[in-house]
């Protein structure tokens, strides 16, 4: 066997190792941390755990992204998903700026790593576009059914919303939530577990499981969301993600699940 083809070999399993490691902290990050942890020592310190949920889960993606790059569509990420998810932090509305500028950084010296790395970026087709606006219809869906449950475990503000108030909401939540949890659960979990050889509805089921689980510090606090809300979205984004083999179609649905039924349920129309 010639040098190259052991340093092939060599780079690999790096790669493999890298890949792996990313997976288990970004697992680790979302459940035992964020999840349980929040829920032991109450939700009055997400304040202190969930800039570094945030920050982490945001940075252990974007290496993920670079060291599985020549095989993301084997996780359901392509143009679409990628640019959201590098320039979304951009976007700052109602975030903490502090969060943020690590958040814009990293994203930025992947996407710019990415471009001089000569990487080969799907074409973006009319299919894709149809999933972005069937995910954003399913979305709008799922956030009027949402907002009915919302509305029974906080209070309206009676303030009159509008369009670009809800454009601002769908937009905050598209860069914040979507981009922190569609590339692990709809992305990486599941192309993960094809390697695997499972087969796509266990893989559906498991992710909506995980992702409901993830959730679980709401189970007090918010009983609605944890209860009826979750889990309908959970099931909702995965079979969009795997119908449409990208996460950008859960990413639009994620944005309009919730910044939508957040309008909804705390302003008036």
């Amino acid at each position: 066997m010639n040098n190259i083809s052991v340093t092939k070999i060599e780079n690999k399993v790096k790669f493999k190792f890298m890949a792996m490691l990313c997976i288990v902290i970004l697992f680790v990050l979302r459940i035992p941390f964020l999840g349980f942890l929040t829920l032991i020592l109450g939700v009055e310190h997400s304040a202190v755990l969930y800039p570094i949920f945030e920050i982490g889960t945001y940075f252990f993606t974007a290496l993920f992204i670079w060291t599985e790059r020549d095989r993301l569509k084997e996780y359901h990420m392509d143009t679409i998903s990628v640019f959201i998810f590098t320039l979304g932090p951009l976007w700052y509305k109602y975030s903490d700026f502090k969060i943020r500028i690590p958040m814009m950084i990293i994203g930025l010296i992947l996407l710019a790593a990415l471009i001089a790395s000569k990487h080969k970026f799907s074409r973006v087709t009319m299919k894709n576009i149809r999933w972005i606006i069937i995910g954003m219809a399913a979305g709008a869906v799922t956030a009027v059914i949402s907002s009915f449950f919302l509305s029974k475990q906080v209070n309206n503000t009676g303030m009159k919303a509008t369009f670009s108030l809800a454009l601002i909401s769908i937009l905050t939540q598209l860069t914040n939530a979507a981009i922190l949890e569609e590339p692990f659960f709809r992305g990486i979990l599941w192309g993960a577990l094809k390697k695997l050889r499972w087969k796509d509805g266990w893989i559906y089921i498991t992710q909506a499981l995980l992702f409901w689980i993830g959730h679980i510090y709401y189970i007090n606090t918010y009983p609605y969301s944890f209860w009826i809300v979750v889990p309908l979205a959970s099931l909702v984004l995965g079979i969009l993600a795997w119908r449409s083999r990208s996460i950008a179609t859960s990413m639009a649905a994620h944005g309009m699940i919730n910044g939508l039924g957040q309008i909804l349920t705390f302003y008036k129309l």
